[in-house]
């Protein structure tokens, strides 16, 4: 999987250390799989499998959704979307929940806009990593 393109303000790298930033590392790892799963064509499956293949456990909260005036379709979930096309021109939110041992829960979003070419993440508050 392609790694998304960043927006103007996509963020670095910050100094993490530890087992906390070794979790947000992987948290991010796992986030930019998804995203970069985000193509014309493909479906709700591709970004659970990116989710599964990339070392993602199980999910307890939607993986992605259409992002508008609310919850818009297509909602990917555990159960949920698998068949739902990714169409260019969609912008979704696709977020990354992680638990880690003696570090918790670890929980981000990132907005991308559905290229024709692929992703562009349009969040522009990134978490520093």
């Amino acid at each position: 999987v392609d790694e998304p393109k960043r927006g103007e303000d996509g963020g670095g790298e910050g100094a993490a250390g530890g087992r906390l930033g070794e979790a947000l590392l992987a948290n991010r790892a796992l986030l930019d799989a998804v995203t970069g799963a985000c193509r014309p064509g493909a479906t709700g499956a591709d970004l659970l499998d990116s989710w599964q293949s990339n070392g993602g456990g199980p999910l307890v909260e939607p993986l992605a959704w259409g992002a508008g005036l609310g919850v818009e379709a297509p909602l990917i979930g555990a159960d949920l979307g698998r068949d739902a096309a990714i169409r260019a021109g969609a912008v979704l939110a696709v977020q990354s929940w992680t638990v880690h041992a003696g570090v918790g829960g670890i929980l981000e979003q990132d907005v991308v806009s559905v290229g024709p070419e692929g992703p562009t993440v349009l969040t522009r508050a990134r978490s520093g990593l």
